[in-house]
């Protein structure tokens, strides 16, 4: 074990210092989703794996040597070290299996992705636009963000019907955990980006920061990144409208 996670210390140090980018053309930002595809090929060398320590390496060096910049933003803030995500893969290993093909799908949506982006700047002309990653994390965060661009758990946005729901934890079977949501998660974290305030603790800073996010991605794109969850307690109706309506849809219903 002790080998493995020396491996993971230099892969960080060596993978470290994202380089901020960020444009006011929607057009320029580059959506990435090649980690992605690096998950899933260390993914595949853990069936071949009989001890911790082996698939702790696989994930080192197959998904954490060759990170994107955005993903090794990703692990600092979010995934931590290999042993972490194995230990999720083990907690939920039906749920991964399944999401595979709709999240080797996500670049598909890129259009729709560019789309959002470019009503997001319809509504707030002065938008700053970084890059946008697609991750495979440890079921920790849908999305989040630094100053080096945005960051989007597609574990958390792949599921379908067919999907294997009860090895999750109850929250997040009350969370809307398909690709339709996508773009909504996508320009509620572009709004976080723009946000001066977004790292105050304050209820009242929070209430603002996640209802503006909140606000403007209905505008954008026609729906939450938080779904009909929150809603449910202010605006049952709108929840009720909200719930399992595509996007694109919603916005004509609404």
């Amino acid at each position: 074990m002790r080998s493995a996670l020396t491996l993971w210390l230099l892969l960080v140090l060596a993978t470290s210092g994202a380089a901020q980018r960020r444009s006011a053309d929607p057009d320029s930002v580059r959506i990435v989703t090649s980690d992605i595809d690096n998950f899933w090929r260390a993914y595949d060398r853990l069936a071949r794996h009989s001890t911790h320590e082996d698939s702790v390496r696989a994930l080192a060096e197959q998904y954490f040597k060759p990170a994107s910049p955005g993903l090794s933003e990703f692990i600092r803030l979010r995934i931590g070290n290999p042993d972490s995500l194995v230990g999720a893969l083990g907690t939920l290993p039906r749920y991964y299996a399944a999401i595979r093909p709709n999240t080797l799908r996500i670049h598909q949506m890129t259009p729709i992705i560019r789309d959002g982006l470019h009503r997001f700047q319809a509504l707030y002309p002065e938008a700053a636009f970084p890059d946008v990653y697609f991750l495979i994390g440890r079921f920790s965060s849908m999305g989040t963000l630094s100053d080096s661009g945005l960051y989007i758990g597609a574990e958390m946005v792949s599921t379908d019907s067919s999907t294997p729901t009860d090895e999750l934890p109850g929250w997040a079977r009350g969370v809307t955990l398909r690709s339709e949501v996508i773009p909504c998660i996508v320009v509620h974290e572009l709004v976080h980006y723009q946000q001066d305030n977004a790292r105050s603790r304050t209820l009242l800073a929070s209430v603002l920061n996640e209802g503006v996010a909140d606000f403007l991605g209905d505008l954008a794109v026609g729906c939450q990144a938080t779904g009909s969850v929150v809603y449910g307690y202010g605006d049952p109706a709108r929840a009720a409208a909200l719930a399992g309506v595509p996007t694109g849809e919603a916005r004509d219903r609404l």
